[in-house]
């Protein structure tokens, strides 16, 4: 294919049940300035009226085809859907969601110059639920504009940019099937599987910051709607899927700092989805040989090396769980239980030493004097042992003489000489400047939590886990 030459796009449009969006979404995908090559619809065992729309569509035009099958899921019909491609690239768009007038004409004239596995595209929200319009599904310009691999995206893109929606995207259909790229029949979050499969498999990305896709959110829709055990269950199944994929990339020594901060991003999200159904025997089963899996494969990640909050909250929620006598009291259980109790303590220690509390010829202030400098003291008491040094604490605004029996100053009051420790998270960046301004030295100022700040927890959040785990042994 010459580099001039146009491409041709599919498009895959699965179709259950949504009588009351699909004309939207259908006179959307045909009202562009230039046709799609190709607009497959799969209904998937719709009982409303959702098949005779579709019918009523392909007898008036030439690039519509349906495709009827049982009830099978959404992964399922876009599967069958791609069986039918027979353009260049394929675009899927869900049924209850719409495009732009010009996707498919801006698309091509991308993906004409670039021949790119992948592009990435950004979306804009209607919020049925709140009546709003939002920009939620938007990447970071940083992103924009220069061809990367798919590997180098995912990094770049997580966890602030992170967005897996299979609908975000053209891709090129010989790419999807050279590498056997398909959607997980039957399960939930599929997107989430597909998303690691494109990007580890990508030569040649690109993301651009137009928005061509219209998300509709609904509360019936499958996204917004309660989470059930079948829910829990597959989010469950889609993360050891995702783990297979890690492991098996070839050049996956050259991420593993990466891979172990989105490790522990997705074991602290799981935690979190099934908070509720702790008391379900047969996710408790899943559950555990998912703990059991992240044990055996992916240990070694922390073992050594630099490890942050949010691994140690990670570890702590897999050390909680396992540590459960109820599910499991082999010996080789409890010894894995042994061996992440180390780790979570060499975190700790590690995290917590770099506080210069222990020396009695130290003075040193600590900024703040809320709940997270409490937990500091008492972490570093647990872990690294007694304070010795001459302690104050440090405010902006002065409303109080002493926190803790120690004396509080403002950051103009500061003792000259003194080592500084920023007591915080969310406002370390704020805090540091105020120093800064004040006139103290860079070199004096000692943060718990490294640049970037894509750390989500801190010492309450692995302070609140770990009592979590005490009241669950008690």
């Amino acid at each position: 294919m010459k580099s001039c030459q146009k491409v041709s796009v599919s498009v895959v449009v699965p179709v259950y049940n949504v009588e009351a969006y699909l004309r939207d979404c259908l006179n959307s995908l045909l009202s562009q300035t230039t046709p799609f090559f190709q607009i497959i619809l799969v209904n998937d065992g719709s009982t409303d009226h959702s098949r005779e729309v579709c019918e009523e569509y392909c007898k008036k035009n030439y690039n519509m085809v349906l495709v009827n099958q049982d009830n099978q899921g959404l992964s399922s019909a876009r599967n069958s859907g791609l069986r039918y491609v027979k353009g260049d690239y394929v675009v899927f768009v869900d049924s209850d969601d719409y495009i732009t007038e010009d996707m498919n004409e801006s698309i091509q004239e991308f993906l004409m110059k670039t021949k790119v596995d992948v592009l990435y595209y950004n979306a804009d929200v209607v919020d049925e639920l709140h009546g709003k319009y939002t920009e939620q599904l938007i990447r970071s310009e940083f992103l924009n504009g220069y061809i990367m691999q798919g590997i180098e995206y995912f990094e770049k893109c997580f966890p602030d940019d992170y967005r897996c929606s299979a609908c975000l995207a053209a891709y090129k259909k010989d790419f999807l099937d050279k590498n056997n790229i398909l959607f997980p029949d039957g399960l939930y979050y599929e997107d989430n599987i597909f998303f690691v499969k494109t990007v580890l498999n990508a030569g040649s990305v690109l993301c651009v910051p137009n928005c061509f896709y219209i998300r509709r959110l609904r509360n019936d829709s499958i996204m917004t709607g309660k989470v059930t055990g079948k829910k829990c269950l597959d989010h469950i199944a889609i993360n050891i899927l995702i783990w297979r994929e890690l492991i098996d990339y070839p050049n996956k020594d050259l991420y593993l700092q990466f891979y172990k901060k989105y490790i522990s991003t997705r074991i602290m999200s799981t935690f979190s989805f099934l908070d509720g159904f702790s008391r379900n025997k047969e996710i408790n089963k899943e559950m555990y040989r998912m703990m059991k899996i992240f044990v055996s494969m992916w240990m070694p990640l922390y073992d050594e090396g630099s490890v942050n909050w949010n691994d140690a909250c990670a570890l702590q929620l897999v050390y909680n769980f396992l540590s459960d006598a109820a599910l499991d009291s082999t010996e080789d259980s409890q010894m894995e239980c042994t061996h992440l109790g180390n780790v979570i303590h060499r975190i700790l220690v590690q995290n917590l030493s770099i506080l210069p509390l222990k020396n009695r010829n130290k003075r040193v202030g600590i900024y703040g004097i809320g709940k997270h400098t409490k937990v500091l003291l008492e972490l570093y008491q647990r872990y690294i042992g007694e304070i010795n040094c001459e302690l104050f604490f440090i405010v902006s605004e002065k409303k109080q003489d002493t926190f803790m029996g120690r004396e509080v100053v403002t950051c103009n009051e500061i003792p000259i000489g003194s080592d500084l420790v920023i007591s915080s998270r969310i406002y370390q960046n704020e805090m540091f400047n105020t120093l800064l301004e004040s006139g103290i030295e860079k070199e004096k100022i000692i943060t718990l939590y490294v640049p970037p700040l894509d750390c989500t927890c801190d010492v309450i959040t692995f302070a609140e886990v770990e009592e979590k785990g005490h009241m669950r042994e008690g």
